[in-house]
């Protein structure tokens, strides 16, 4: 496995149904928010968050994370430098988050879904995986202009592997 920094993205493939509806190859992201596990003789591990149409927001150790997307291809794609030498700013953005209630936006998918079908950008009004993922890299100092899908992630990583589980 590459090595996970934090506010680095872990990106999964999505079912061949989502493929064919959206025309994109990636369905959900997640962000590496810090590590933990730091006491003496064990070894420190990572964890994720993301967020999720059942649960809202979630922050989850890897290997559990892992564990729910057993099955599915996975990337690892490294975070832009100006987002990654900010750690501190990606952990009080996820900590003001947690404080959120679970608000996905579900009713905005079949809009998201026929702006990916066109090709044209759509920025989700409601919390979404990747407007969740954009909203804690913006906090750390990312510029871009907001994704339109998860996919897009791919192109604004500077580079994207295999995750090998």
């Amino acid at each position: 496995m590459s090595r996970l920094h934090i506010g680095d993205l872990l990106l999964v493939q999505g079912s061949r149904w989502i493929r064919v509806l959206t025309g994109e190859s990636i369905s959900h992201v997640a962000l590496v928010c810090g590590a933990l596990g730091m006491a003496p003789r064990t070894r420190p591990y990572v964890v994720v968050t993301d967020y999720t149409l059942r649960e809202g927001q979630r922050v989850l150790a890897l290997p559990e994370w892992l564990r729910r997307y057993r099955g599915r291809r996975l990337w690892h794609g490294q975070a832009p430098a100006e987002v990654r030498e900010h750690r501190a700013e990606i952990a009080r953005a996820v900590r003001e988050w947690s404080a959120e209630p679970p608000d996905y936006a579900w009713w905005e998918l079949p809009v998201i879904w026929w702006h990916q079908l066109l090709g044209r950008p759509y920025r989700a009004r409601g919390p979404q995986c990747h407007s969740y993922v954009y909203e804690i890299w913006r906090a750390a100092g990312y510029g871009e202009p907001p994704p339109r899908d998860p996919g897009d992630y791919l192109a604004r990583c500077p580079v994207v592997y295999p995750l090998e589980v």
